[in-house]
Protein backbone atom coordinates (compact mmCIF):
# COMPACT_ATOMS: atom_id res chain seq x y z
CA UNK A 1 0.00 0.00 0.00
CA UNK A 2 1.30 3.30 -1.37
CA UNK A 3 0.49 6.57 0.12
CA UNK A 4 -0.69 9.85 -2.10
CA UNK A 5 2.41 11.75 -2.49
CA UNK A 6 2.08 15.32 -1.42
CA UNK A 7 0.61 17.34 -3.58
CA UNK A 8 2.94 20.71 -4.68
CA UNK A 9 2.76 22.67 -7.70
CA UNK A 10 5.02 20.47 -9.38
CA UNK A 11 2.26 17.73 -9.73
CA UNK A 12 -0.20 20.01 -11.55
CA UNK A 13 -0.75 19.45 -14.97
CA UNK A 14 -2.91 22.78 -16.20
CA UNK A 15 -2.63 21.02 -19.77
CA UNK A 16 -5.07 18.71 -18.93
CA UNK A 17 -7.61 21.55 -17.78
CA UNK A 18 -10.38 22.83 -20.22
CA UNK A 19 -9.20 25.99 -21.76
CA UNK A 20 -11.53 29.02 -20.43
CA UNK A 21 -14.30 30.35 -22.36
CA UNK A 22 -14.25 33.40 -24.13
CA UNK A 23 -16.59 35.74 -22.25
CA UNK A 24 -17.54 38.64 -23.52
CA UNK A 25 -16.37 41.78 -21.48
CA UNK A 26 -19.36 44.48 -19.54
CA UNK A 27 -18.46 47.86 -19.61
CA UNK A 28 -18.69 49.58 -16.10
CA UNK A 29 -18.07 53.10 -15.38
CA UNK A 30 -14.72 53.96 -13.32
CA UNK A 31 -12.82 50.79 -13.58
CA UNK A 32 -10.31 50.31 -16.21
CA UNK A 33 -9.94 47.48 -18.95
CA UNK A 34 -7.74 44.64 -18.17
CA UNK A 35 -7.00 46.17 -14.92
CA UNK A 36 -7.75 43.57 -12.16
CA UNK A 37 -7.87 46.53 -9.05
CA UNK A 38 -9.95 49.39 -9.51
CA UNK A 39 -6.92 51.43 -7.71
CA UNK A 40 -4.63 50.74 -11.07
CA UNK A 41 -6.72 52.70 -13.20
CA UNK A 42 -9.10 55.18 -11.75
CA UNK A 43 -10.87 56.41 -14.84
CA UNK A 44 -13.35 54.56 -17.46
CA UNK A 45 -12.77 51.14 -19.21
CA UNK A 46 -15.06 48.16 -18.33
CA UNK A 47 -15.11 44.56 -15.95
CA UNK A 48 -12.71 41.77 -16.81
CA UNK A 49 -13.98 38.99 -16.38
CA UNK A 50 -11.42 35.64 -15.55
CA UNK A 51 -10.39 33.52 -13.47
CA UNK A 52 -6.72 34.71 -12.36
CA UNK A 53 -4.09 33.47 -9.51
CA UNK A 54 -3.43 36.23 -6.79
CA UNK A 55 0.24 36.34 -8.21
CA UNK A 56 -0.83 36.96 -11.94
CA UNK A 57 -3.54 39.76 -10.46
CA UNK A 58 -0.73 41.40 -8.88
CA UNK A 59 2.21 40.94 -11.32
CA UNK A 60 -0.33 43.08 -13.88
CA UNK A 61 -0.80 45.66 -11.29
CA UNK A 62 1.59 45.82 -8.65
CA UNK A 63 3.18 49.15 -10.42
CA UNK A 64 0.08 51.41 -10.64
CA UNK A 65 -0.83 50.27 -7.21
CA UNK A 66 1.80 51.19 -5.28
CA UNK A 67 2.52 54.50 -6.89
CA UNK A 68 -1.40 55.14 -6.23
CA UNK A 69 -0.75 54.40 -2.91
CA UNK A 70 1.98 56.13 -2.15
CA UNK A 71 0.47 59.27 -3.72
CA UNK A 72 -2.76 59.15 -1.44
CA UNK A 73 0.12 58.56 1.33
CA UNK A 74 1.65 62.26 0.07
CA UNK A 75 -1.28 63.80 -0.30
CA UNK A 76 -4.93 62.62 1.18
CA UNK A 77 -5.54 63.78 4.24
CA UNK A 78 -7.22 60.56 5.03
CA UNK A 79 -5.14 57.96 4.30
CA UNK A 80 -2.26 60.37 6.22
CA UNK A 81 -4.32 59.73 9.08
CA UNK A 82 -5.26 55.90 8.69
CA UNK A 83 -1.59 55.79 8.74
CA UNK A 84 -0.57 57.37 11.86
CA UNK A 85 -3.86 55.49 13.60
CA UNK A 86 -2.02 52.53 12.68
CA UNK A 87 1.09 53.56 14.42
CA UNK A 88 -1.03 54.92 17.02
CA UNK A 89 -2.84 51.98 17.99
CA UNK A 90 -1.30 48.85 16.87
CA UNK A 91 2.43 50.03 18.03
CA UNK A 92 1.98 52.49 19.79
CA UNK A 93 4.02 55.09 22.07
CA UNK A 94 7.03 52.76 23.76
CA UNK A 95 6.04 49.58 21.02
CA UNK A 96 5.93 45.83 21.95
CA UNK A 97 7.07 45.16 25.18
CA UNK A 98 9.54 42.23 25.46
CA UNK A 99 9.21 39.94 28.35
CA UNK A 100 11.79 37.33 29.14
CA UNK A 101 10.41 33.87 30.49
CA UNK A 102 13.55 32.22 31.56
CA UNK A 103 13.01 30.00 34.87
CA UNK A 104 14.51 27.89 37.18
CA UNK A 105 14.36 23.91 37.28
CA UNK A 106 11.73 24.97 40.60
CA UNK A 107 9.67 26.63 37.53
CA UNK A 108 10.02 30.13 39.41
CA UNK A 109 11.23 33.02 37.42
CA UNK A 110 15.11 33.63 38.04
CA UNK A 111 15.27 37.59 37.22
CA UNK A 112 18.86 38.45 37.30
CA UNK A 113 19.28 36.42 33.85
CA UNK A 114 15.60 37.32 32.52
CA UNK A 115 16.21 40.92 33.44
CA UNK A 116 19.70 40.78 31.64
CA UNK A 117 18.24 39.10 28.44
CA UNK A 118 15.64 42.10 28.83
CA UNK A 119 17.90 44.92 29.01
CA UNK A 120 20.74 43.69 26.18
CA UNK A 121 17.54 43.85 23.53
CA UNK A 122 17.07 47.46 24.80
CA UNK A 123 20.38 48.20 24.59
CA UNK A 124 20.68 46.87 21.01
CA UNK A 125 17.31 48.63 19.97
CA UNK A 126 18.96 51.75 20.60
CA UNK A 127 19.17 54.11 17.49
CA UNK A 128 22.29 53.53 15.95
CA UNK A 129 22.44 49.98 16.88
CA UNK A 130 19.85 48.19 15.59
CA UNK A 131 19.58 48.99 11.67
CA UNK A 132 22.36 49.05 9.78
CA UNK A 133 21.93 53.00 8.17
CA UNK A 134 21.74 53.76 12.23
CA UNK A 135 18.42 55.98 11.42
CA UNK A 136 16.22 53.60 13.57
CA UNK A 137 15.95 52.77 16.89
CA UNK A 138 13.61 49.44 17.28
CA UNK A 139 10.50 51.62 18.18
CA UNK A 140 11.73 53.29 14.60
CA UNK A 141 11.49 50.09 13.04
CA UNK A 142 8.28 48.79 14.45
CA UNK A 143 6.31 51.57 13.19
CA UNK A 144 8.05 51.90 10.10
CA UNK A 145 7.18 48.52 8.93
CA UNK A 146 4.03 48.29 9.67
CA UNK A 147 3.46 51.43 7.80
CA UNK A 148 5.48 50.73 4.83
CA UNK A 149 3.33 47.34 4.96
CA UNK A 150 0.42 49.08 4.48
CA UNK A 151 1.27 51.48 1.72
CA UNK A 152 2.89 49.19 -0.48
CA UNK A 153 1.39 46.30 0.61
CA UNK A 154 4.64 44.78 1.91
CA UNK A 155 7.94 45.12 4.21
CA UNK A 156 10.91 43.87 3.63
CA UNK A 157 13.93 43.57 6.17
CA UNK A 158 17.40 42.10 5.35
CA UNK A 159 19.43 40.46 8.77
CA UNK A 160 22.76 41.51 8.83
CA UNK A 161 24.72 38.85 10.80
CA UNK A 162 28.30 39.95 11.96
CA UNK A 163 27.57 43.61 11.84
CA UNK A 164 30.17 45.70 13.28
CA UNK A 165 28.83 48.76 14.60
CA UNK A 166 27.37 47.04 17.96
CA UNK A 167 28.32 44.42 20.21
CA UNK A 168 25.55 41.64 19.27
CA UNK A 169 26.28 41.43 15.80
CA UNK A 170 23.24 42.13 14.31
CA UNK A 171 21.00 44.44 12.54
CA UNK A 172 18.71 45.31 10.02
CA UNK A 173 18.41 46.79 6.80
CA UNK A 174 14.94 48.19 4.94
CA UNK A 175 15.13 47.06 1.35
CA UNK A 176 12.07 49.10 -0.63
CA UNK A 177 9.81 47.18 -2.11
CA UNK A 178 10.86 48.81 -5.57
CA UNK A 179 13.93 46.82 -5.44
CA UNK A 180 12.39 43.56 -5.44
CA UNK A 181 11.21 43.28 -9.56
CA UNK A 182 7.85 42.40 -10.25
CA UNK A 183 7.84 41.68 -13.64
CA UNK A 184 11.48 39.06 -12.91
CA UNK A 185 9.89 35.55 -13.39
CA UNK A 186 11.74 32.32 -14.46
CA UNK A 187 9.90 29.51 -15.55
CA UNK A 188 10.96 25.65 -12.97
CA UNK A 189 11.54 22.67 -13.56
CA UNK A 190 13.77 20.27 -14.04
CA UNK A 191 15.39 20.99 -10.38
CA UNK A 192 15.17 24.44 -10.93
CA UNK A 193 13.11 26.73 -8.90
CA UNK A 194 10.83 29.20 -10.29
CA UNK A 195 11.18 33.06 -9.56
CA UNK A 196 7.53 34.67 -9.63
CA UNK A 197 8.14 38.39 -9.48
CA UNK A 198 11.34 38.55 -7.85
CA UNK A 199 11.00 35.82 -5.20
CA UNK A 200 12.39 32.14 -5.81
CA UNK A 201 10.20 29.50 -4.61
CA UNK A 202 10.12 25.70 -4.31
CA UNK A 203 7.61 23.34 -5.43
CA UNK A 204 5.42 23.85 -2.33
CA UNK A 205 5.62 27.86 -2.79
CA UNK A 206 7.68 28.03 -0.14
CA UNK A 207 10.08 31.22 -0.68
CA UNK A 208 13.55 29.81 -1.02
CA UNK A 209 15.82 33.23 -2.08
CA UNK A 210 14.79 37.04 -3.12
CA UNK A 211 16.50 38.24 -6.29
CA UNK A 212 16.99 41.74 -4.91
CA UNK A 213 18.66 44.78 -7.20
CA UNK A 214 21.95 45.98 -5.66
CA UNK A 215 20.61 49.07 -3.71
CA UNK A 216 24.53 50.38 -4.75
CA UNK A 217 24.11 50.14 -8.52
CA UNK A 218 20.56 51.10 -8.41
CA UNK A 219 21.46 54.26 -6.71
CA UNK A 220 22.39 55.81 -10.21
CA UNK A 221 19.42 54.10 -12.15
CA UNK A 222 16.84 53.68 -9.82
CA UNK A 223 15.17 50.91 -9.21
CA UNK A 224 17.05 49.12 -11.77
CA UNK A 225 20.28 47.83 -11.36
CA UNK A 226 22.41 44.20 -10.96
CA UNK A 227 20.42 41.57 -9.46
CA UNK A 228 21.25 40.01 -5.99
CA UNK A 229 20.13 36.57 -4.65
CA UNK A 230 19.35 36.96 -1.42
CA UNK A 231 18.51 34.15 0.53
CA UNK A 232 15.15 33.95 2.36
CA UNK A 233 16.47 32.76 5.88
CA UNK A 234 18.46 36.36 5.80
CA UNK A 235 14.98 38.17 4.87
CA UNK A 236 11.74 38.79 7.06
CA UNK A 237 9.33 39.34 4.70
CA UNK A 238 5.94 41.33 6.33
CA UNK A 239 3.12 40.74 4.30
CA UNK A 240 -0.62 39.67 5.10
CA UNK A 241 -1.64 37.72 2.56
CA UNK A 242 -5.34 37.39 1.29
CA UNK A 243 -5.41 33.83 -0.66
CA UNK A 244 -3.47 30.76 -0.05
CA UNK A 245 -0.81 31.25 -3.11
CA UNK A 246 0.34 34.89 -3.38
CA UNK A 247 3.85 35.65 -3.45
CA UNK A 248 3.83 39.37 -3.20
CA UNK A 249 1.82 42.00 -1.19
CA UNK A 250 -1.07 44.59 -2.13
CA UNK A 251 -1.52 48.19 -0.46
CA UNK A 252 -4.33 47.65 2.41
CA UNK A 253 -6.38 50.90 0.36
CA UNK A 254 -6.32 48.95 -3.11
CA UNK A 255 -10.03 48.18 -2.84
CA UNK A 256 -10.82 51.86 -1.63
CA UNK A 257 -8.32 53.73 -4.20
CA UNK A 258 -11.30 54.50 -6.47
CA UNK A 259 -13.66 55.72 -3.66
CA UNK A 260 -10.90 58.33 -2.81
CA UNK A 261 -10.14 59.46 -6.09
CA UNK A 262 -13.47 59.92 -7.08
CA UNK A 263 -14.19 61.81 -3.49
CA UNK A 264 -11.15 64.04 -4.30
CA UNK A 265 -12.23 65.10 -7.87
CA UNK A 266 -15.64 65.85 -6.37
CA UNK A 267 -13.97 67.97 -3.47
CA UNK A 268 -12.31 69.71 -6.52
CA UNK A 269 -15.10 70.39 -8.30
CA UNK A 270 -16.92 71.64 -5.31
CA UNK A 271 -14.08 74.11 -4.36
CA UNK A 272 -13.72 75.16 -7.93
CA UNK A 273 -17.45 76.29 -7.98
CA UNK A 274 -17.45 77.81 -4.66
CA UNK A 275 -14.61 79.95 -5.93
CA UNK A 276 -15.94 81.33 -8.64
CA UNK A 277 -18.98 81.85 -6.75
CA UNK A 278 -17.45 83.82 -4.38
CA UNK A 279 -15.58 85.47 -6.80
CA UNK A 280 -19.28 86.72 -8.31
CA UNK A 281 -18.76 85.77 -12.55
CA UNK A 282 -20.87 87.45 -14.69
CA UNK A 283 -22.33 88.00 -18.41
CA UNK A 284 -22.74 90.71 -20.55
CA UNK A 285 -25.67 90.36 -23.20
CA UNK A 286 -26.61 92.43 -25.93
CA UNK A 287 -30.39 92.99 -27.22
CA UNK A 288 -29.20 92.01 -31.28
CA UNK A 289 -26.75 89.25 -29.66
CA UNK A 290 -23.56 91.16 -30.51
CA UNK A 291 -21.53 93.56 -28.75
CA UNK A 292 -19.93 95.40 -32.21
CA UNK A 293 -22.17 98.26 -31.50
CA UNK A 294 -19.89 99.34 -27.65
CA UNK A 295 -17.73 102.08 -28.46
CA UNK A 296 -14.06 101.69 -27.20
CA UNK A 297 -14.79 104.11 -24.18
CA UNK A 298 -17.43 101.83 -23.14
CA UNK A 299 -15.75 99.02 -23.57
CA UNK A 300 -12.49 100.29 -22.00
CA UNK A 301 -14.56 101.78 -19.13
CA UNK A 302 -16.11 97.91 -18.58
CA UNK A 303 -12.86 96.75 -18.75
CA UNK A 304 -13.96 93.46 -21.22
CA UNK A 305 -12.57 92.62 -24.64
CA UNK A 306 -15.07 92.35 -27.19
CA UNK A 307 -16.58 88.70 -27.40
CA UNK A 308 -19.44 87.70 -30.18
CA UNK A 309 -22.28 86.98 -28.86
CA UNK A 310 -21.68 86.71 -25.25
CA UNK A 311 -19.02 87.91 -23.10
CA UNK A 312 -17.94 86.94 -19.34
CA UNK A 313 -16.41 89.70 -16.67
CA UNK A 314 -15.98 88.75 -13.78
CA UNK A 315 -17.88 91.72 -11.45
CA UNK A 316 -15.83 94.01 -9.23
CA UNK A 317 -16.11 93.83 -5.83
CA UNK A 318 -19.14 95.15 -4.24
CA UNK A 319 -17.99 98.48 -3.27
CA UNK A 320 -17.00 99.27 -6.91
CA UNK A 321 -19.99 97.66 -8.19
CA UNK A 322 -20.65 101.41 -9.46
CA UNK A 323 -18.78 100.69 -12.35
CA UNK A 324 -21.86 98.85 -14.18
CA UNK A 325 -24.28 101.56 -13.34
CA UNK A 326 -23.24 103.62 -17.30
CA UNK A 327 -23.94 100.33 -19.64
CA UNK A 328 -24.48 101.14 -22.87
CA UNK A 329 -28.34 101.17 -24.48
CA UNK A 330 -29.08 97.36 -25.24
CA UNK A 331 -26.54 95.85 -22.98
CA UNK A 332 -27.80 93.56 -19.79
CA UNK A 333 -25.83 91.97 -17.06
CA UNK A 334 -26.60 88.49 -16.32
CA UNK A 335 -25.56 87.04 -13.33
CA UNK A 336 -26.13 83.06 -12.67
CA UNK A 337 -27.49 82.09 -9.00
CA UNK A 338 -24.81 79.28 -8.85
CA UNK A 339 -24.85 77.79 -4.71
CA UNK A 340 -21.82 75.78 -3.71
CA UNK A 341 -20.94 74.10 -1.76
CA UNK A 342 -24.71 72.24 -2.35
CA UNK A 343 -26.51 71.36 0.25
CA UNK A 344 -25.79 67.61 -0.41
CA UNK A 345 -21.85 68.25 -0.15
CA UNK A 346 -21.71 67.19 3.55
CA UNK A 347 -24.05 63.91 3.17
CA UNK A 348 -22.44 62.76 0.01
CA UNK A 349 -18.76 63.39 1.38
CA UNK A 350 -19.44 61.20 4.56
CA UNK A 351 -21.58 58.49 2.63
CA UNK A 352 -18.09 58.16 0.86
CA UNK A 353 -15.87 58.42 3.62
CA UNK A 354 -18.10 55.33 5.68
CA UNK A 355 -17.38 53.36 2.72
CA UNK A 356 -13.66 54.22 2.87
CA UNK A 357 -13.69 53.49 6.33
CA UNK A 358 -15.23 50.33 5.46
CA UNK A 359 -12.98 48.87 3.11
CA UNK A 360 -9.63 50.07 5.80
CA UNK A 361 -11.12 48.22 8.79
CA UNK A 362 -11.63 51.11 10.58
CA UNK A 363 -14.87 53.28 11.96
CA UNK A 364 -15.90 56.43 10.46
CA UNK A 365 -15.22 57.91 13.64
CA UNK A 366 -12.00 56.81 13.60
CA UNK A 367 -10.94 58.01 10.25
CA UNK A 368 -12.53 61.27 9.81
CA UNK A 369 -12.27 62.63 13.19
CA UNK A 370 -15.70 63.76 12.83
CA UNK A 371 -17.69 62.98 16.49
CA UNK A 372 -20.91 65.56 15.36
CA UNK A 373 -23.40 62.89 15.42
CA UNK A 374 -22.08 59.76 17.40
CA UNK A 375 -23.88 58.51 20.91
CA UNK A 376 -22.20 56.62 23.92
CA UNK A 377 -23.14 53.29 22.71
CA UNK A 378 -22.06 53.75 18.93
CA UNK A 379 -18.64 55.28 19.99
CA UNK A 380 -18.11 52.07 22.01
CA UNK A 381 -19.61 49.78 19.38
CA UNK A 382 -16.68 51.20 16.93
CA UNK A 383 -14.49 51.59 19.07
CA UNK A 384 -14.45 47.36 20.05
CA UNK A 385 -14.40 46.76 16.13
CA UNK A 386 -11.11 49.28 15.85
CA UNK A 387 -9.39 47.42 18.84
CA UNK A 388 -10.10 43.90 17.26
CA UNK A 389 -8.84 45.39 14.01
CA UNK A 390 -5.69 46.60 15.71
CA UNK A 391 -5.11 43.49 17.87
CA UNK A 392 -5.43 41.51 14.55
CA UNK A 393 -2.32 43.47 13.29
CA UNK A 394 -0.74 42.98 16.96
CA UNK A 395 -0.45 39.29 16.28
CA UNK A 396 0.71 39.72 12.69
CA UNK A 397 3.64 41.80 13.58
CA UNK A 398 4.84 39.43 16.82
CA UNK A 399 4.32 36.27 14.65
CA UNK A 400 6.31 37.47 11.36
CA UNK A 401 8.25 40.36 12.23
CA UNK A 402 9.27 40.66 15.95
CA UNK A 403 9.72 36.83 16.76
CA UNK A 404 12.09 36.49 14.12
CA UNK A 405 14.34 39.66 15.18
CA UNK A 406 14.57 38.39 18.95
CA UNK A 407 15.75 34.77 17.99
CA UNK A 408 18.25 36.17 15.73
CA UNK A 409 19.03 38.40 18.54
CA UNK A 410 19.48 36.28 21.28
CA UNK A 411 21.55 33.56 19.42
CA UNK A 412 23.83 35.70 18.08
CA UNK A 413 24.39 37.87 21.02
CA UNK A 414 24.88 34.45 23.15
CA UNK A 415 27.34 33.43 20.09
CA UNK A 416 29.38 36.44 20.52
CA UNK A 417 29.76 36.44 23.58
CA UNK A 418 27.83 39.85 24.33
CA UNK A 419 24.91 37.88 26.51
CA UNK A 420 26.37 35.02 29.13
CA UNK A 421 24.06 32.14 29.80
CA UNK A 422 23.79 30.81 32.84
CA UNK A 423 25.58 27.47 33.47
CA UNK A 424 23.63 24.16 32.46
CA UNK A 425 20.34 26.22 30.62
CA UNK A 426 19.53 25.15 27.31
CA UNK A 427 19.01 27.68 24.58
CA UNK A 428 15.21 27.09 24.09
CA UNK A 429 14.82 27.85 27.61
CA UNK A 430 16.90 30.74 27.91
CA UNK A 431 14.98 32.20 24.82
CA UNK A 432 11.79 31.75 25.86
CA UNK A 433 9.74 34.80 26.07
CA UNK A 434 6.49 37.02 25.40
CA UNK A 435 5.71 39.88 23.45
CA UNK A 436 3.17 42.01 25.58
CA UNK A 437 1.54 44.60 22.78
CA UNK A 438 -0.03 47.87 23.85
CA UNK A 439 -3.57 48.20 25.32
CA UNK A 440 -5.97 50.24 25.50
CA UNK A 441 -7.87 52.29 28.60
CA UNK A 442 -11.60 52.21 28.55
CA UNK A 443 -13.87 55.64 28.24
CA UNK A 444 -14.35 55.53 32.29
CA UNK A 445 -10.63 55.04 33.57
CA UNK A 446 -12.37 54.50 37.28
CA UNK A 447 -13.71 51.20 35.83
CA UNK A 448 -10.71 49.95 34.36
CA UNK A 449 -8.48 50.40 36.99
CA UNK A 450 -11.20 48.69 39.44
CA UNK A 451 -11.35 46.10 37.05
CA UNK A 452 -7.53 45.47 36.88
CA UNK A 453 -7.36 45.50 41.28
CA UNK A 454 -10.45 43.03 41.16
CA UNK A 455 -8.55 40.76 38.78
CA UNK A 456 -5.26 40.87 40.34
CA UNK A 457 -6.98 40.20 43.85
CA UNK A 458 -8.90 36.92 42.45
CA UNK A 459 -5.32 35.89 40.71
CA UNK A 460 -6.98 36.12 37.45
CA UNK A 461 -4.34 38.68 35.72
CA UNK A 462 -0.73 39.89 37.46
CA UNK A 463 0.87 43.85 37.81
CA UNK A 464 3.66 42.76 35.04
CA UNK A 465 1.08 42.13 32.13
CA UNK A 466 -1.08 45.28 33.44
CA UNK A 467 1.75 47.58 33.24
CA UNK A 468 3.09 46.13 30.16
CA UNK A 469 -0.08 46.70 28.05
CA UNK A 470 0.17 50.36 28.95
CA UNK A 471 3.86 50.63 28.03
CA UNK A 472 5.33 50.58 31.56
CA UNK A 473 7.65 48.19 32.57
CA UNK A 474 6.75 46.37 36.27
CA UNK A 475 10.62 46.57 37.58
CA UNK A 476 10.84 50.22 36.76
CA UNK A 477 7.09 50.94 38.39
CA UNK A 478 8.45 49.38 41.67
CA UNK A 479 12.01 51.56 41.46
CA UNK A 480 10.11 54.78 41.09
CA UNK A 481 7.74 53.66 43.95
CA UNK A 482 9.87 52.99 46.21
CA UNK A 483 12.05 56.19 45.21
CA UNK A 484 8.91 58.02 45.66
CA UNK A 485 8.67 56.85 49.50
CA UNK A 486 11.76 57.23 50.21
CA UNK A 487 11.51 60.78 49.50
CA UNK A 488 8.34 61.01 51.28
CA UNK A 489 9.62 59.22 54.37
CA UNK A 490 12.96 61.64 54.51
CA UNK A 491 10.16 64.74 54.36
CA UNK A 492 8.08 63.28 56.97
CA UNK A 493 5.12 63.18 54.74
CA UNK A 494 2.60 60.86 55.05
CA UNK A 495 0.63 60.18 51.65
CA UNK A 496 -3.27 59.71 51.72
CA UNK A 497 -4.30 56.32 50.39
CA UNK A 498 -7.55 55.88 48.34
CA UNK A 499 -10.33 53.21 49.26
CA UNK A 500 -8.90 49.72 48.11
CA UNK A 501 -11.79 49.88 45.64
CA UNK A 502 -12.25 53.54 44.80
CA UNK A 503 -15.74 53.56 45.52
CA UNK A 504 -17.12 56.75 46.87
CA UNK A 505 -18.32 57.98 50.23
CA UNK A 506 -22.05 57.48 49.33
CA UNK A 507 -22.18 54.00 47.46
CA UNK A 508 -24.08 51.43 49.22
CA UNK A 509 -21.61 49.06 48.31
CA UNK A 510 -18.99 50.48 49.51
CA UNK A 511 -17.14 48.06 52.35
CA UNK A 512 -14.95 51.00 53.99
CA UNK A 513 -18.96 52.61 55.39
CA UNK A 514 -19.82 50.43 58.90
CA UNK A 515 -23.03 48.89 58.33
CA UNK A 516 -24.71 50.78 60.98
CA UNK A 517 -23.56 53.91 59.84
CA UNK A 518 -25.28 55.18 56.84
CA UNK A 519 -23.02 56.42 54.24
CA UNK A 520 -23.00 60.56 54.37
CA UNK A 521 -25.77 61.99 52.50
CA UNK A 522 -25.23 63.85 49.22
CA UNK A 523 -25.62 68.32 49.51
CA UNK A 524 -29.04 69.51 49.52
CA UNK A 525 -30.38 66.05 51.34
CA UNK A 526 -30.81 67.47 55.04
CA UNK A 527 -32.40 70.51 53.47
CA UNK A 528 -34.99 68.59 52.05
CA UNK A 529 -35.51 66.62 55.07
CA UNK A 530 -35.96 69.64 57.28
CA UNK A 531 -38.52 70.95 54.64
CA UNK A 532 -40.34 68.02 54.98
Amino acid sequence: MSLTPALSMSNWQPSELPPPKARKQRSAVGLGVGNFYAGAALYGGGWLQSLRSKDQEIRKDALALRSNSRRLANNNPYMRRYLRALGDHVVGPTGFTLQSQYTTKAGSRRDPWADKCEDAFARWGKKGSATVCGNFSWLDVQRLALRTAAMDGECFIRIDRGFRGNDYAFALQFLDADLLDHTYTVVGGQGQNAVVMGVEIDNYGKPVAYWFTDPVTARANYPRGAKVRVPAADIIHLIDRERSIQTRGVPWSASVMYLISMLGHYWEAEVANARHESERVGFLKSANGALDEVDEDSERSLQVPTIDPVAAVRMMPASTNIGYVGLPAGIDIEIPDVKHPTTAFEHFSKAMLKGIASGLGVSYAALSSDLTEVSFSSIRTGTLEDREYYRELQGLMIETLLERVYQEFIYLAVLKGALAMPAGATFEAFAAHTWEPRGWDWVDPKSDTMANIAAVDACLDTRTRILATKGQNFKDVVATLAAEKAALDAAGLVPVMPPKNLATADDPNNPNVPADEPAEPAPGAKKKEAAA
